[in-house]
This record gives C-alpha cells, sequence and structure tokens, in this order.
C-alpha cells in the first residue's frame, strides 16, 4: 500500500465511522446500564460502595421496593440513538428523594453506573465502532 492509499483508507475509514450508525451499541449500552442498576438494588449499595443506610420501620418489602414501580422505571427507563443515550427513572417523582435523601430520609443512591458497566459499554461502542471503519 503507498502512502497515498493508506491516507486514503484512512479518510475513509474517518468517514465510514462519523456516518455510522451506533443505535444498536447504545442500546446495549442502555441494557447494561439496566442491569447495572438492577445489581444496585440487589447489593443495596451506593456509588461509592457503602450499604443503604439501615430502615427505621418495620415494614415488610424490601428498602426501595415498596410497590416495585421505581425499581421497573429504573431498570427500563430511557431511550437511545445513534449518539446517546439516556437513563430516566420516569414518572416515579420520589425517586429524586431516595437517590439524593432529604432532611426526614437518608440518601440510597440507586442510580449510578458502575466502572464495570462504563467498561462493558466502552467495548460495545468500540466493537460497534471498528465493524465500522473495517467493513470487510
Amino acid at each position: 500500500m503507498t502512502p497515498e492509499q493508506c491516507e486514503q483508507y484512512l479518510d475513509g475509514a474517518a468517514e465510514r465511522l462519523e456516518n455510522a450508525s451506533l443505535r444498536d451499541a447504545m442500546e446495549q449500552c442502555l441494557a447494561a446500564i439496566h442491569d447495572g442498576i438492577e445489581a444496585t438494588f440487589a447489593a443495596k449499595v451506593d456509588s461509592a460502595g457503602a450499604a443503604w443506610p439501615p430502615r427505621k420501620d418495620n415494614l415488610p418489602h424490601p428498602l426501595l421496593d415498596k410497590t416495585g414501580k421505581m425499581k421497573r422505571a429504573a431498570i427500563t427507563g430511557g431511550s437511545a440513538d445513534d449518539r446517546e443515550l439516556v437513563a430516566t427513572v420516569a414518572d416515579v417523582p420520589y425517586a429524586t428523594y431516595h437517590q439524593t435523601g432529604t432532611k426526614r430520609m437518608p440518601k440510597r443512591e440507586f442510580h449510578y453506573v458502575t466502572e464495570d458497566t462504563l467498561d462493558a459499554c466502552e467495548q460495545i461502542i468500540a466493537d460497534e465502532a471498528l465493524k465500522a471503519i473495517f467493513p470487510d
């Protein structure tokens, strides 16, 4: 390959990547984030790895899971397009109180992304980008 051919190939690779749809990769990342948030609920730990403060009542339901609505929203909410994803806890106004705490309620952070999840998303996106750059 001549230097000119190499330059042409690299220019073409950059253009292929710029024009590539990463929607599938973003949807896979959103699924990975949802899995991570579900693991957060199971582990009952915040983003620093500290256990959620214990409950002060004797109610029978698990912490942050009285009806399942907030957890369901956290592990299904969001959207993905070609270059962006948004994970949300839509239509659950009290989720913010649990996430950040209040004067009367301790913080029980549940909606965050771990390093493992970020690493998984990085790999998903890198694999998809390589497919776009090197389609053959």
